[in-house]
């Protein structure tokens, strides 16, 4: 089917015989080699200023150099990139996704809440992983850039289908298809990623770039503080059993964080039994006035102050579940133990801090490398993709599930499905989940934290059967 389009995309031909284009104010070289994929015959291929080639739909100009035709069958063809528009969106943690970049990428939700991301490999089928918190029920969203303007259209319902020999416990088979209810329309922002065959499969090796892409968290509380060192208490607990120290450690950091800390524990004016929202707010603001002269000082990336003033009162507003704790002066000043059920209710506290987070509403990306090494588990080992990060962008919760995409050739395929993240800070405790791999020098502090992706490879024939089963296959497949 042919659509008509209206475009910027202007046609020069230098003296020297090198045809150019310019695509969104961006100039680009017309590659007239042969396509080393050969996916991508029948289509143009680009290649920017930084020697970036770009498979894109075959454009013919019939009237006028802003007026094409374009051939949508072509959208099915697996792995491609879209040409990047110009942007001037800053760089936080994850590195933001220019437009539809990735047409593949899909934000999966399930009906109980659970986020996750997926990857489409063909009109009715995205791969995802199966530790992704929900039942299986899911809504897919595609084709869109921000996805608080996606349409009614771009959302899709399917069933997921998890591989069956996959448990909580293995952290193997991490691996599911969900199947749409219809089919997708592919177009230039919806299309499938490739699944790579044996040439592709030997490319993935020790020391490969690739690209993991999702929706994770674009910015936590507890990122910004171990990412500028603004916390003086030591995080690490060394007896994980010792109650005495895990009370230190929650009390000392509070007392950082909260400047007027005391006025709650003195229990006078702000006791948290008559703390209310209009009150909690009151103190929110009154504390980080106090914190502009300090802590937010060291915080050298103006957009990391935005982000730490605007999680900062989800911190306080935390605060009334610690009523009983805190009012208690002789268990904050470590006279006295907590009790198991005060235990409880500090362990409930430390889970929803490590929430107090940013959600993205684009995409964002990170390059990886592999490195490959040994488990003890040897069977872990077969089914695992290990990478570690090179300091351009970080993954995060809500990234689970999204692919580890590898650029082959000039097409992207799937080589893993990202399935664990670990902090990057060894020594957190209060805080942990971290969302960086550079400091605030610009450094990786420690490399050799890994991420964890399940191979693709050992799960084409699994996930092929299904396909098959439930007549989702791609095209010519």
């Amino acid at each position: 089917m042919l659509i008509v389009v209206l475009i910027s995309y202007f046609t020069q031909v230098t003296s020297e015989g090198i045809e150019t284009v310019v695509f969104n104010g961006k100039k680009y070289t017309v590659v007239k080699d042969t396509p080393k994929n050969p996916d991508c015959k029948g289509s143009e291929v680009l290649k920017d200023d930084m020697g970036n080639e770009f498979c894109v739909a075959k454009m013919t100009d019939p009237q006028s150099s802003h007026l094409f035709e374009e051939d949508r069958s072509k959208y099915a063809e697996c792995g491609r990139e879209n040409l990047p528009e110009e942007s001037n969106a800053r760089i936080i943690f994850g590195k933001p996704v220019q437009g539809v970049r990735y047409p593949w990428l899909a934000k999966l939700k399930t009906f109980d809440g659970g986020k996750c991301t997926g990857t489409i490999i063909s009109k009715r089928a995205i791969l995802t992983a199966s530790h992704c918190k929900g039942n299986n029920k899911v809504e897919a969203t595609v084709g869109v850039h921000d996805i608080s303007n996606a349409s009614r259209s771009d959302v899709y319902r399917g069933q997921v289908i998890k591989h069956p020999n996959y448990t909580m416990n293995s952290g193997i088979y991490d691996v599911a298809v969900v199947i749409l209810e219809r089919d997708l329309e592919f177009s230039k922002n919806v299309g499938p990623i490739c699944l790579p065959g044996k040439e592709e499969i030997g490319q993935i090796k020790d020391g490969t770039l690739f690209n993991a892409i999702g929706y994770g968290i674009k910015v936590n509380f507890h990122s910004i503080l171990f990412k500028y060192g603004i916390l003086q208490t030591e995080q690490q607990v060394l007896n994980q059993s010792s109650i005495l120290q895990f009370q230190m450690i929650l009390f000392d950091t509070l007392a950082e964080l909260i400047p007027d800390i005391q006025e709650i524990i003195e229990g006078q004016d702000k006791s948290l039994r008559i703390m209310g929202s209009k009150e909690l707010k009151s103190f929110a603001k009154q504390n980080l006035e106090k914190l502009e002269t300090t802590m937010i000082m060291k915080i050298s990336d103006p957009d990391d102050q935005v982000s730490f003033r605007k999680l900062y009162p989800k911190l306080i507003k935390l605060l009334p579940a610690l009523e009983g704790i805190l009012d208690n002066r002789l268990i904050f000043n470590k006279e006295q133990l907590l009790t198991k059920k005060q235990m409880l209710i500090l362990g409930e506290f430390r889970d929803q801090a490590n929430k107090i987070f940013i959600l993205p509403r684009v995409a964002q990306y990170a390059l990886y490398r592999v490195k490959e090494y040994h488990e003890p588990w040897q069977e872990f080992y077969n089914f695992t993709l290990r990478a570690i990060p090179t300091g351009e962008g970080d993954l995060c919760s809500g990234d689970s599930g999204g692919a580890a995409a590898f650029k082959i050739n000039g097409k992207f395929y799937i080589g893993g499905i990202t399935k664990h993240v670990l902090s990057p800070n060894q020594k957190a405790f209060l805080f942990n989940d971290l969302c960086y791999s550079k400091d605030a020098n610009n450094t990786v502090p420690l490399i050799n934290w890994p991420a964890r992706f399940e191979r693709i490879e050992p799960h084409l024939a699994w996930i092929n059967d299904v396909l098959d089963k439930m007549d989702a296959l791609p095209k010519g497949a």
